[in-house]
């Protein structure tokens, strides 16, 4: 077990202590420049911040599985690599620096941030980089021209209460948003195309939903276990709502768009609807979607 770790070369492309014993701070010296791939990972429980040198630039897996439970200041870096900060329990807030352009897969899984800042040169997040994330509080605010958020990236972010997506959003992908418990409410922006599989499952304190017209397809559990909903519109750029999509969302109306020509199986049920008008352009509606419903009148 090594307590206390100063650094005092100038690189570490060589030289890695992955799941070496530590404890105690973390110095790195002002003077290095690189450090390799996996260099701290699973290292064990450091503990206090930690700062990166301001002439490193680059992170890829560095400091995976290895404990701090403070503050983190990446100074100078533009690329996070995968799993660069996964389970480092890093607390406080999280200023990402300008120039960085993608956070890989998993890169901040795992932590305690309660705000994170984006940088305005941002275009992906990834897939997982902040899932887990459970107290990450308030409203997040995502940068002007991201265009991609992944799978699962902020998966059970359990605290955040709002998002506020930018007008140049394309993508949000698979379990996006799930389990994000507090999440009040949404509005999709106006470029994106599809909702995600469970991209919203499990959010249930959401009760306002906004989808533009852009949207041509929700995905299987999209707002699954949406307890909070009452009522939704659906546009009329609609054409298939995903298997179980509001499954148990407890809305008391819906608006089925002539759009619509597929319905995935168990799509509404669970919910309280008094009637459920089905337009003509539904071709296709699989399994049982209103089970549960108990409405007066299906037409």
């Amino acid at each position: 077990t090594f307590e206390d770790c100063t650094i005092r070369t100038c690189s570490m492309e060589n030289t890695r202590f992955i799941d070496c014993s530590f404890t105690g701070n973390l110095v790195l010296p002002e003077n290095l420049e690189y450090i390799g791939e996996a260099g701290f990972g699973n290292c064990g429980n450091f503990s206090g911040d930690l700062k990166i040198p301001d002439k490193i630039t680059r992170l890829n897996g560095t400091f995976g599985g290895s404990t701090f439970n403070g503050r983190l200041d990446l100074n100078n870096v533009v690329y996070i690599g995968s799993s660069t900060f996964e389970n480092c329990r890093f607390k406080g807030d999280l200023v990402l620096p300008e120039e960085l352009t993608s956070i890989d897969n998993h890169a901040f899984y795992g932590n305690e941030f309660s705000t994170i800042k984006f940088p305005s040169t941002l275009k992906k997040i990834a897939n997982c980089a902040f899932a887990n994330n459970w107290r990450l509080t308030g409203d997040l605010i995502l940068p002007e021209g991201l265009i991609t958020i992944g799978d699962q990236a902020f998966y059970f972010c359990n605290t955040i209460e709002s998002v506020e997506f930018p007008s140049t959003l394309q993508t949000i992908q698979d379990y996006a948003f799930a389990e994000c418990h507090n999440l009040r409410s949404v509005t999709i922006p106006s470029l994106v195309t599809s909702i995600g599989n469970q991209a919203f499952l499990f959010c249930s304190s959401l009760t306002s939903i906004t989808i533009p017209n852009s949207v041509t397809s929700i995905g299987d559990f999209a707002f699954s276990n949406c307890s909070g909903l009452t009522s939704i519109t659906i546009p009329n750029s609609v054409t298939s709502i995903g298997n179980e999509a509001f499954y148990f969302s407890h809305m008391s109306s819906i608006a089925i768009p002539n759009s619509v020509k597929s319905i995935g199986e168990r799509a509404f049920v669970g919910n309280y609807f008094c009637s459920i008008l089905i337009p003509g352009s539904v071709t296709k509606i699989s399994g049982n979607p209103f089970d549960y419903t108990e409405p007066t009148s299906i037409i």
